[in-house]
């Protein structure tokens, strides 16, 4: 300094890391004594710095120890965790939350994490990181300004980001459901190969509304009525019928249009799919009714070779809070 006629310029710096600079314009030379003050001002604004991130990072580890409790795999004492949410003011479950479970390809989860906490800040919620994935609280914020949060991180990182989202809901324990949902979703997007989308269960259409109430001996048997057979025939005969039947349904229940997604002949498709016929001893699965349980069995099959059946569907006690807290 100075670094340019009437112009002093100071580093606002402590330590390695440099905060910014400190910059005077004067009209006149500055006697020394003034320039001691701006370089202990930019001392003590660096001074300031640090004591802003060692609270910011205090308040993260709270709210971070909070929400690991949370959402751990075993459930809190939800009286003594509502206390401590009350006295860290880190999160106030009298308004409603809603809760986005994100995944990114092309960009890491560190980067992907203060992209989001961010953008959470920006609607007082906040992002933390559990079990491997992001994870982002938003209160008073509906599923579809949801859905605008998950589409405007993929614009500003320019990677594909995925997002399950679940709520809003009131009370922790009803927060803590609807971050298990959430994640359920992500994994069946991505399972579906879904990947950059967001979406709820309900936006999954009839697979999420099936999802959401039934139970393992109900999705069995949906499997048993079309898919099962077919995989058992399959492995037994060396042929692939649940390939052409996927392939089937994909072109819209053309056959001419499944044969060339196949590379095969239009005869082969025809005889594979008689032999269906033959093999689950009727023909309603080509109608309307007949066909939307072996369309969802097949969507069934996909998810279940990434999710174990147990994860996704959970007990109900973990999908539905109790009447108390809420």
């Amino acid at each position: 300094m100075p670094g340019a006629p009437g112009v002093w310029t100071v580093p606002v710096r402590a330590g390695d890391d440099l905060f910014g600079h400190l910059v005077l314009a004067a009209a006149a030379p500055l006697p020394d004594a003034d320039v001691r003050n701006v370089e202990r001002a930019a001392q003590t604004a660096a001074l300031l710095q640090l004591m802003e991130r060692q609270v910011s990072a205090a308040e993260q580890q709270v709210r971070g120890e909070l929400i690991d409790d949370l959402l751990a795999e075993r459930e809190p004492d939800w009286d003594a965790f509502e206390r401590r949410a009350r006295r860290s003011g880190a999160l106030d479950f009298r308004h409603p939350h809603t809760v986005l479970v994100l995944a990114a390809t092309g960009l890491t989860r560190q980067h992907l994490l203060g992209r989001a906490a961010t953008r959470a800040a920006r609607h007082g919620g906040l992002a933390t990181e559990h079990a491997g994935r992001v994870v982002v609280l938003l209160p008073r914020v509906d599923p579809t300004a949801a859905h605008a949060v998950a589409r405007d991180l993929g614009r500003t990182t320019g990677a594909v980001v995925t997002a399950g989202i679940a709520g809003p809901g009131r009370g922790a324990p009803e927060l803590r459901a609807h971050h298990r949902e959430a994640e359920r979703c992500l994994r069946l997007l991505l399972a579906l190969g879904r990947e950059g989308e967001a979406a709820t269960l309900a936006d999954l259409g009839v697979l999420g509304l099936v999802l959401r109430g039934t139970s393992p001996q109900q999705v069995r048997a949906l499997l048993a009525e079309g898919v099962t057979p077919l995989q058992r025939y399959d492995e037994q005969h060396n042929t692939l019928l649940l390939e052409t039947l996927n392939a089937y349904f994909a072109a819209g229940q053309n056959p001419r249009a499944a044969a060339r997604a196949l590379q095969v002949h239009p005869n082969t498709i025809y005889q594979r799919l008689d032999r269906i016929d033959q093999v689950l001893g009727h023909r309603r699965w080509r109608e309307p009714e007949g066909a939307l349980p072996v369309q969802l069995g097949l969507q069934l099959r996909q998810v279940l070779a990434h999710i174990p059946m147990e994860q996704l569907i959970p007990p109900a006690s973990s999908r539905y809070p109790g009447d108390h807290h809420r």
